[in-house]
């Protein structure tokens, strides 16, 4: 309860003068708004001294710390007067036991703010549960005990610019118009659970033991730059609608910010982050800029939701992690992730780019979506390294090689209008591993002197840098891979492209088939597998698996000599023209294309008769070979 009110404005002033008490002005920035090189108290001194209340030393005071606060109440609601009273409610440099405003309203006939600045509290100060209808300031004030602003509302907002709080801050539940503890010395926490601010909050410069706006909600800027945290930083589910600044700043344990919400971005140029930094289900919206930063910890951007982010420069001295994260435009520009970075089953729905980011070993960026990825200077020219983009989709963009070489793994990924660098030594493209990887409009012509060197070969057993090792593909995996290539390049109309990959897909077909042969307990399956083996062999040899018509001509000599041999060795008596050899490969000829026996040779041999047939039958089914290649080659 607030003790009695010695009120002046019904006692005899003949004797009593203004306050003397004055205050230099002339080293404070936060006091500038005086004129002068001195401000003056504009309050009644108290009994024969010649001070006020307010300024007297509390050892000198005839009442008791209740008075004081009435009358300082009093004051403020207009119901005591003041030597000036256009200054009533300026109280710079005094001094209190404490401030009890639990329960109170303090709503006077103005909205003058009551000036605290360079006062000191040597008691607790409470405004639990206070409806505050002016403006409070206590800038480069100092705070003995606990501050508490609990439940209560401050529609102009609190400003305590250069203030020490020795000991608690608390403003749990508050709702004030804006708070600003610029250059403010915090030795104890600094609490502000789920208050709300519908206009800025500022801690610019100041020094904090540690801070929490945990589930805040700020409608202006939120600036915690150029300051020390020596204590974890949260704001866990706060909703900020402005910018969150924490340039130049200092972090020494890290920060919390799971789940919160950023209207216009997050900055930070020149921070230092000493501990774990967690963004984990952050939703930010306009650009975000992380420049010349170091975080000495774990950084977490995990499942977070960016509307454009840039780190440029900036050390990761742990492991940094966006897996899950969603983002219009991300840039990672001179980024050296020293434990490790994951864009694992991250999206980026414009451009992802990606320039001289340096890792340990590999970047994971396995099942993440971009609609353009862009990496220049991988691995800052590192002799070993990884991008696994295994079961990635890219639709666009373009893959760089360093000086040392960087392999980037592709199974399973999709991949569309990409252009690959070579890599620093032959073949080019053995620096990409391809397994089971969609082409939905990659330009494989514009590669085609890479791939020739390669032998049209996707994949490679020369792993340059041993990460693949123990991983080796099967045969089905193999074919797969090709006929993944086939289609992609017959969508695209590289015919070229299409008919290599579709030979190399055979030829994996038939290893599987073979692996069959050799493998599979069921009888009726390895013969079944064996002859489909025969087939594509045979297919293979004879036609190139239809895409080599020449092949088809090549092997039909090759049946009309091997038939000539039997007939030179067969007919008696023997064909007598006079030619010698060229008589049975005419008349070996003439059988392979007319499908009859010669009418000049006569024979009563059977088997002679059934082999000239034989061979009429393989000439009509080597032309129809001939017709079907040459017609896939044309439309090639």
């Amino acid at each position: 309860m607030l003790g009695p009110e010695v009120d002046k404005s019904k006692m005899d002033r003949e004797n009593e003068d203004q306050c003397a008490y004055t205050h230099d002005l002339t080293d404070s920035d936060y006091l500038s708004d005086l004129d002068g090189d001195e401000w003056r108290c504009p309050h009644w001194s108290h009994g024969d001294h010649d001070l006020c209340l307010f300024h007297l030393a509390p050892s000198d005071r005839d009442v008791d710390p209740e008075t004081v606060v009435t009358r300082l109440r009093n004051l403020v609601t207009g119901e005591a007067d003041a030597l000036r009273p256009t200054e009533r409610l300026r109280f710079i440099g005094a001094t209190f036991r404490g401030l009890d405003f639990e329960h109170v309203v303090l709503d006077g006939p103005d909205t003058r703010p009551v000036d605290l600045r360079d006062a000191k509290f040597a008691g607790p100060v409470v405004f639990s549960h206070a409806d505050i209808e002016h403006p409070i300031r206590g800038s480069g004030a100092t705070f003995e005990a606990a501050v508490q602003f609990v439940d209560c509302e401050s529609r102009f907002g609190l400003t305590f610019n250069e203030a020490t709080f020795e000991q608690l801050l608390v403003l749990d539940d508050a709702a004030l118009g804006s708070l600003d503890c610029r250059g403010a010395d915090f030795q104890q926490l600094c609490r502000c659970r789920r208050i709300t601010v519908s206009g800025e909050v500022n801690f610019q410069g100041s020094h904090l033991e540690g801070v929490t706006f945990e589930e805040a909600t700020i409608e202006g800027d939120l600036y915690f730059s150029e300051g020390t945290y020596r204590r974890r930083a949260r704001f866990d589910g706060a909703d900020v609608g402005g910018v969150v600044s924490l340039s130049r700043a200092t972090f020494r344990n890290g920060l919390w910010a799971v789940e919160v919400t950023i209207g216009d971005g997050l900055i930070a140029n020149d921070t230092q982050f000493g501990g774990a930094v967690h963004f984990h289900e952050a939703t930010v919206s306009e650009g975000s800029r992380i420049h010349a930063t170091r975080f000495e910890s774990v950084a977490d951007f995990r499942s977070a939701t960016f509307d454009s982010l840039s780190i440029t420069p900036a050390t990761f001295d742990s492991e940094v992690r966006f897996d899950g994260a969603r983002f219009a435009e991300l840039n990672l520009d001179s980024v050296a992730a020293l434990a490790g970075i994951s864009l694992a089953e991250c999206a980026v729905t414009d451009t992802a780019s990606l320039a001289d980011v340096t890792f340990p070993e590999m970047l994971d960026c396995r099942g993440a979506d971009f609609q353009t990825l862009v990496i220049e200077d991988p691995g800052h020219d590192a002799d070993h390294g990884m991008i696994d983009l295994g079961g990635s989709t890219i639709k666009s963009g373009r893959f760089g090689q360093s000086l040392g070489g960087v392999v980037y793994d592709l199974e399973r990924a999709t991949l569309g209008s990409v252009v690959l660098e070579e890599g620093p030594t032959s073949p080019p493209l053995r620096w990409y591993r391809f397994l089971r990887t969609d082409f939905e409009g990659f330009d494989f012509s514009s590669h085609k002197l890479a791939f020739a060197e390669s032998g049209w070969q996707l994949h490679s057993s020369d792993d340059p840098h041993g990460v693949w090792t123990g991983t080796t593909p099967s045969a089905v995996d193999l074919e797969v891979t090709y006929l993944k290539a086939k289609t992609g390049a017959s969508n695209t109309g590289d015919s070229e492209a299409a008919s290599h990959f579709y030979r190399k897909e055979m030829a994996y077909r038939r290893r599987k088939y073979l692996s069959q042969v050799r493998g599979d307990p069921r009888l009726e399956r390895r013969l079944k597998a064996g002859i489909l083996t025969l087939f594509n062999l045979f297919m293979g040899a004879t036609t190139g698996h239809g895409e080599r018509a020449r092949r088809v001509v090549s092997s039909s000599m090759i049946v009309i000599a091997g038939f000539a041999i039997v007939y030179w060795q067969a007919l008696q008596p023997p064909v007598a023209t006079g030619d010698g050899a060229l008589d049975y490969l005419a008349l070996s000829a003439q059988i392979f294309l007319t499908f009859v026996l010669g009418t000049d040779v006569e024979t009563s041999s059977l088997l002679l008769t059934g082999t000239a047939a034989v061979e009429g039958f393989i000439g009509a089914f080597f032309i129809a070979l001939f017709v079907f290649a040459l017609t896939r080659s044309i439309k090639r």
